[in-house]
């Protein structure tokens, strides 16, 4: 795991439950070092999220943003 101290910024962290290169316990050690970070699993999804399932994650992207308002 690369982040080695809390992050400082509010982040999206997006995770295909299939992704056989990176585990879920990285994403959520890496979740819980962003406060106020999100983690948002996608159960049918592998390693590509952004090709697997482009409008999800525009619709959660979207969502997320809008609540940083």
């Amino acid at each position: 795991m690369m982040l080695q101290r809390e992050a400082e910024f509010i982040s999206l962290i997006l995770w295909g439950a299939g992704d056989g290169m990176l585990p879920r316990a990285d994403q959520e050690t890496l979740a819980a070092r962003i406060p106020g970070s999100i983690l948002k699993v996608y159960p049918e999804v592998a390693h590509l999220v952004l090709w697997e399932c482009p409008e999800q994650v525009a619709e959660d992207t979207t969502a997320f943003l809008a609540s940083l308002r």
